[in-house]
């Protein structure tokens, strides 16, 4: 898979971000097209076919590339920690919606509300960005997947 820099999608949004298209670097086939809209649901709407010209569904990834709202699972107040970096990027960089830092040993991060798991957060999020010890990874991803 290589990086194609001159796309630029994000742009195309009318976000400020750099945008970059993906695309195989095997040989070119009908399943590596994909389809450059949707229904919203998920579906594409035309141009990806399968084998034999079925349609190929295309994921909504608008909530990964583009979330309204993000938890970050495993926030420190720790500098230097990927949970502190992670979390105070997103506070420094004026991350347009509701950032929730989930912390079970705490009540606040860097001055923010903490949470003591996913399932004392307000809302749903379109994005968790999981950055916890690879021992409660699964457990915090299912949560997640409750949610």
């Amino acid at each position: 898979m290589s990086i194609d820099r001159s796309s630029s999608a994000a742009g195309a949004a009318g976000s400020s971000g750099s945008g970059a298209a993906f695309r195989s670097s095997g040989a070119s086939s009908p399943a590596s097209s994909a389809a450059s809209s949707g229904d919203g649901a998920g579906r594409a709407t035309g141009g990806a076919c399968g084998e034999g010209g079925l349609p190929i569904a295309v994921p909504d990834l608008s909530s990964l590339l583009r979330p309204r709202s993000v938890a970050v699972i495993g926030a420190s107040n720790r500098p230097g920690t990927i949970g502190g970096e992670l979390f105070l990027n997103l506070l420094r960089n004026r991350f347009q919606g509701p950032v929730y830092p989930v912390n079970p040993k705490g009540s606040a991060v860097m001055s923010v509300r903490s949470w003591p798991s996913v399932a004392a957060l307000p809302e749903a999020v379109d994005l968790a960005v999981v950055v916890v010890p690879a021992a409660k990874v699964e457990r915090a991803v299912r949560a997640c997947a409750q949610r």
